[in-house]
């Protein structure tokens, strides 16, 4: 599943982050770890494989599949395509239009 197939396909039209953070609750500790290593951007930077990620976290790559089916992905290899299509569109619309130090309301003007 694409990014933009994954996008349609979330409640209410929010992002693939945040969503996949609500999917986080009620996760073990080692599959939520999983979550959050996959969420911090620059991991996914030089498309890592499953094995490259399951030693960096010391979990099996059974885990990491198990983690990307719970999350509604058909497997690793496209949980990591949407999140790398997600960060690529991350890092195009912040740096021009919101910047990281902005007052809150500001930013739901801009947003919102």
């Amino acid at each position: 599943m694409s990014q933009s197939e994954f996008d349609s396909a979330l409640p209410n039209g929010i992002g693939l982050a945040p969503y996949l953070r609500m999917k986080q609750e009620g996760m073990t500790e080692n599959e939520s770890r999983i979550v959050e290593w996959l969420l911090k951007p620059g991991n996914l930077s030089c498309a890592p494989a499953i094995k490259d990620v399951a030693e960096a976290l010391a979990v099996s790559e059974a885990m990491i599949v198990k983690v990307s089916k719970l999350l509604g992905f058909s497997g690793f290899r496209n949980l990591r395509s949407a999140l790398e299509d997600y960060f690529s569109q991350s890092e195009q619309v912040l740096p021009s239009e919101l910047a990281f130090d902005e007052a809150p309301q500001d930013v739901v003007n801009k947003v919102f």
